[in-house]
């Protein structure tokens, strides 16, 4: 390995190291979160894991957690939706929530 190569990598472990300490710092308000994050990047030396590994699994664990928090809202506009058409079926065709102000 080149010294060039072996600092780019020390960066970049330095870097992700940083990056998953201040993520699991964000997630402390989160307890859920914050363990679930915790079990898949544990404290450790980025050197112990390798710098592929530590950033697949942080990239991994977000994309993750978006498309949960995606899920989550959709399922809740999906929800509402149904709920809104229930009432306008239980109600009549007419409705509108201002309706009866």
């Amino acid at each position: 390995m080149h010294a060039q190569d072996a600092a780019d990598r020390s960066s970049v472990a330095s870097r992700l190291d940083r990056l998953a300490k201040a993520t699991a710092k964000l997630l402390d308000s989160s307890p859920e979160l914050g363990a679930e994050f915790g079990s898949l990047v544990p404290d450790v030396e980025p050197a112990e894991w390798g710098v592929e590994a530590i950033a697949a699994t942080i990239a991994g664990w977000l994309a993750g957690a978006i498309a949960a928090k995606s899920l989550r809202a959709r399922l809740a506009a999906e929800a509402r939706a149904y709920a809104a058409e229930r009432v306008k079926q239980e109600r009549g065709v007419g409705f509108s929530p201002s309706a009866g102000q």
